[in-house]
């Protein structure tokens, strides 16, 4: 069975796909928007998908962060004029929830935040990933350093499109 971790889960939608695309028993998800909690737990629950939903946002550090929302409710993201909103690091995500687990696939969407993400803080946790499915955001990170940082933490890399026409940034281990 594996284990996909959704970051940035919004309303579950994928959350549903991963799950049933790798007969996944539980998937986790992190979200930092209240309203989108309450439907992703609504949509898994009525899915009969086991699942844990972390209300919060994620990052390189255990901190305090401010979420700001979108009139679209997949466009919020971190920014100092948002509603405050706890912060966990990847570190901490993974001592409290997988112990000594895998994560099989990491799916991380998080409009931006994946720059810090991948270049701040303690990035071992890298160690524990075996695909990463990225929803990169060019206009608003460095898009090549961020291919780099996980070509050099051991990823071989798809670029979007070159598994199927839809298909996003794809990392995976040999």
């Amino acid at each position: 069975d594996a284990l996909p971790i959704y970051l940035g889960a919004n309303i579950g939608l994928t959350s549903l796909w991963l799950a049933k695309h790798y007969y996944c028993e539980r998937v986790i998800c992190v979200e930092p928007d209240n309203s989108n909690v309450q439907l992703l737990q609504q949509n898994l629950t009525a899915n009969q998908i086991q699942f844990k939903v972390i209300n919060a946002a994620i990052g390189p550090t255990d901190c305090l962060a401010r979420f700001k929302k979108s009139n679209s409710s997949n466009l919020g993201k971190i920014d100092e004029n948002g509603e405050q909103v706890t912060m966990i690091s990847m570190e901490t995500l993974l001592q409290n929830e997988l112990q000594e687990e895998m994560i099989d696939v990491l799916k991380l969407d998080i409009e931006g935040g994946e720059q810090s993400l991948l270049t701040a803080g303690d990035l071992r946790w890298l160690n524990k990933v075996r695909e990463i499915i990225v929803e990169f955001h060019p206009d608003i990170v460095d898009y090549p350093r961020l291919i780099n940082c996980l070509k050099e933490a051991g990823f071989n890399y798809s670029p979007p499109g070159s598994l199927f026409p839809q298909s996003m940034d794809y990392f995976c281990r040999d």
